[in-house]
């Protein structure tokens, strides 16, 4: 039998494909027929009204530079994870929302697994080792929480993608080829490699495609022998380059909106962060976590995603890799460094690697939420695991036989371990309703386990019979994927978690009290905010609707209602300090500030909308006779400030300035989704500051 492996001829492909999106079909029947929508945490409030919005650009013929209905107008294809220039975004643009959505993050979940399946097949060869290793990858808890962003899972989709071209694409016909396996479909990676690399990088995931290429370089140098490397780490970093050069139409606005917003060195503290033991949550879910106030478990110090399980049979194949010696060329002890010191690094101050790092490199400052380093992890365990299930099929009967045996009880007792500690720890929640929760989890996914070794067990007993492709190994190979995907799934009870998808579409009848574009703009007070977020009905249709009648985070979007405030990943500083401020305030209400943004109506409590006495809309020009420094933003926030007169600017000014004529004359005020356009004849020949408000 030749030992090449031709994926462009490799039927396995294509079974591995079909056979996913069954899986996916059975974990979302009502998603993919259409007959619901996604809708958990992010998506309905962010995801999915960002969509919506760009949706109606497109169709209107222009790029979505801004959106002027959220934070007084805040720049919308710069804040990059928007999608505003990821050609994968054309699913939804052209299919029907909601559902057009929902099959953008489904189709990139199957192209996770995809690559996952071939990464493997390629580095690994072998068939359950590779086919656990996909189903794994798609259904891990933590690809699971990316489907309901969809610029994350987009990211997660190219992700192995990104890594099985990279090798290949460094290798140069003087080192020794790692992997020995040369494909001709593979073999075009040099300029493949930066069509994919660009592809994630539009999807808007900047921490994720930071840590593809780590791992993704890693393991290229891994394949070099020694002398190689130098070379090696010169052509990923041209390979890196070209990429950005391919994506500095999204690059140049977005680092020229960072450098204007809130994200410094500074920015992140380390906060949300995994506990000393959050790691177990790998191998058994809901590890130290609590039933958090909207129905789901959270774990104690991050908030990011509900779990990150990788499954108890992927986490044990992983072991396995680790005790046996593998004949691959897999790169393991790089893949098994990375998944330590990912923990590591999501462990925040609390695992010392994160602030060493975040002292050597202080940019990492505008990264939030250490736990984010956990996708390495979430990659390299499947990988991990099909290296160690491949290294079972290579060995004799007898001592494969006994590796299975000591997993399984190795598995079971860890697993009844933490499920004691877990009860009994102070972090976790000793009530009654817990200690069953984590029992029940305990049991469920110990007899997975046991079920999915005993299916290895007899398939190990029948390997030759994987070069024949006998139907009983076919359904024993289909059984060990069902298993897996099903435990993966009882970990991520948020699949249940639908709405119907009437509740995105526009209003028939928008309320005729909320100001539209250019007539003002609606405030929700810090007690509203907090209401919303801590608010939780059983329906998840009606929970969604209540928080857009209250035009919670960005759901303002789906009634084109402008509002003061906005839920986006950057915001430009004056606007963030000027924002926060005033919902540090109790009842900010009639403060000249509020006027001053043109705000109509104020809500003291959810869905109770107080109107108030606004300048007049459309734009107003001021002639300015005292100047502030930008930094004291108290000027802005006290009652008696005189908008029309006093202004805060950054640079120093050091005369008086001279008043302008107050005989302004406005000649065109033009509002739309794309600008505000205001032109106004002031008199005067000395010079002076005015202030536009819009």
């Amino acid at each position: 039998m030749s030992h090449e492996l031709r994926l462009h001829r490799d039927p396995w492909i294509l079974r591995f494909g079909v056979f996913l999106f069954l899986l996916q079909l059975a974990i979302w029947p009502q998603v993919i027929a259409g007959r619901k929508s996604l809708c958990f945490r992010d998506y309905g409030l962010f995801g999915f009204p960002l969509a919506e919005f760009h949706r109606t650009a497109f169709w209107e013929g222009r790029l979505p530079l801004w959106n002027p209905y959220n934070e007084c107008g805040v720049p919308f294809l710069a804040q990059w994870n928007t999608l505003a220039l990821y050609p994968g975004s054309l699913i939804y643009l052209f299919g029907p929302l909601p559902w057009s959505l929902d099959w953008y993050c489904l189709a990139h979940q199957w192209l996770a697994g995809m690559g996952m399946f071939v990464l493997c097949r390629r580095w690994i060869g072998g068939t359950v080792g590779p086919l656990v290793a996909g189903v794994g990858y798609a259904f891990g808890g933590l690809t699971m929480s990316c489907v309901f962003w969809p610029n994350n899972i987009a990211a997660l989709g190219w992700m192995p993608w990104v890594i099985l071209l990279l090798p290949k694409a460094i290798e140069s016909k003087h080192t020794p080829s790692r992997p020995p396996i040369r494909e001709p479909c593979i073999s075009r990676s040099a300029w493949l490699l930066p069509a994919v690399a660009t592809l994630q990088m539009l999807c808007g995931a900047p921490e994720i495609t930071l840590m593809t290429w780590i791992v993704g370089a890693s393991a290229s140098l891994a394949f070099l022998p020694p002398p190689h490397w130098l070379a090696g780490l010169a052509k990923i970093v041209g390979f890196f380059a070209c990429t950005l050069v391919l994506c500095a139409v999204q690059l140049l606005p977005f680092f020229h909106f960072l450098g204007l917003s809130q994200r410094d060195a500074q920015f992140s503290a380390g906060e949300w962060s995994i506990p000393a033991l959050g790691a177990v949550n790998f191998f058994l879910p809901w590890f130290q976590s609590y039933q958090s106030i909207h129905g789901l478990p959270l774990q104690y110090g991050q908030y990011w995603i509900p779990t990150y399980y990788a499954g108890v049979f992927i986490v044990g194949g992983a072991i396995l890799s680790f005790f046996t010696r593998t004949p691959t060329t897999t790169p393991r002890l790089t893949l098994i460094a990375l998944a330590a010191g990912s923990v590591l690094m999501a462990m925040g101050d609390e695992g010392h690697l994160y602030r060493w790092v975040r002292t050597a490199f202080p940019q990492l400052g505008v990264m939030r939420f250490p736990v984010k380093w956990l996708v390495i992890t979430a990659f390299s365990l499947p990988v991990l695991a099909a290296t160690g299930l491949n290294a079972l099929f290579q060995m004799e009967p007898r001592p494969a036989r006994n590796r299975v045996v000591g997993l399984a009880i190795i598995g079971v007792s860890l697993l009844a371990l933490f499920a004691w500690i877990d009860v009994l720890t102070p972090l976790g929640v000793s009530a009654l309703p817990h200690a069953k929760v984590i029992t029940h989890a305990a049991l469920v996914h110990g007899l997975a386990l046991l079920a999915a070794l005993a299916i290895l067990a007899w398939l190990l007993r029948a390997r030759h019979a994987d070069q024949k492709q006998t139907p009983a190994f076919l359904a024993g190979l289909t059984l060990l994927g069902l298993i897996t995907a099903t435990e993966l799934a009882h970990a991520f009870p948020q699949v249940g978690t639908l709405v119907n998808g009437e509740v995105f579409q526009p209003a028939s009848k928008p309320d005729p009290d909320f100001p539209r574009l250019g007539e003002g703009r609606v405030m929700l007070g810090r007690e509203t905010i907090r209401s919303f977020m801590r608010v939780h009905l059983d329906d998840p249709t009606a929970n969604y609707l209540l928080k857009r009648a209250g035009a919670f985070a960005n759901a303002n979007l789906l009634d084109r209602i402008p509002k003061v405030d906005g839920f986006f990943s950057m915001s430009t500083k004056a606007s963030s300090e000027i924002t926060d401020a005033l919902f540090a305030r109790l009842d900010p209400s009639q403060l000249p500030l509020t006027r001053f943004l043109t705000v109509t109506h104020w809500s003291r409590e959810p869905l109770r909308w107080v109107p108030l006495k606004s300048r007049a809309p459309g734009a107003w020009l001021g002639s300015v006779e005292t100047l502030h420094p930008a930094q004291n933003l108290e000027q802005v926030l006290r009652p008696d400030w005189q908008p029309e007169r006093e202004a805060c600017i950054e640079s120093a000014w050091t005369t008086p300035p001279s008043p302008l004529s107050p005989r302004i004359e406005w000649s065109q005020t033009q509002f739309s989704n794309e600008s505000i356009r205001a032109q106004a004849t002031v008199p005067g020949t000395a010079p002076g500051f005015a202030t536009l408000a819009v």
